[in-house]
């Protein structure tokens, strides 16, 4: 299984104050960033770091996470999104990061373990029907 992760134009205008103060208070680089957004629309409590995507699944009182490796040019572009960020100048921030980053596309593929880890948590017709709904996240089985 595959996810193929389309972070756009449109997702990067969203996020570009990511992490500064446009209103007083800062948002979440974690949760709000360009590739988080994207990822968000299929799995809302995710949370994007360095390194990996990371799927929260809560079953009865118990909560786990299902973390994803993210590929070297997703690494890369997360460190350049969050070298973007001036955190008391966020016009600034947002003017460096619509200069710095284009579009991209990419892919994470699911290890058998992992595949397990999701289906046991969202059944795979209703996966199916989250990634149809979804602009900037493809599945492949």
């Amino acid at each position: 299984m595959k996810i193929e992760i389309n972070c756009s134009q449109e997702l990067l205008e969203k996020s570009k104050y990511c992490g500064t103060f446009p209103d007083g208070y800062v948002t979440s680089v974690t949760s709000n960033c360009w590739i988080a957004l994207a990822v968000r629309e299929v799995f809302p409590s995710a949370r994007v770091g360095g390194t990996s995507v990371s799927i929260w699944f809560e079953k009865g009182r118990d909560t786990f996470c299902l973390r994803l490796k993210l590929p070297r040019l997703a690494r890369k572009m997360v460190k350049c999104f969050d070298s973007c960020r001036k955190k008391v100048l966020p016009k600034e921030t947002a003017e460096l990061r619509l200069e710095h980053l284009k579009p991209f596309t990419f892919e994470i593929e699911l290890t058998e373990e992992q595949e397990n880890i999701l289906l046991e948590n969202i059944s795979l017709p209703d996966l199916t029907e989250c990634f149809a709904k979804s602009k900037h996240l493809t599945l492949a089985v």
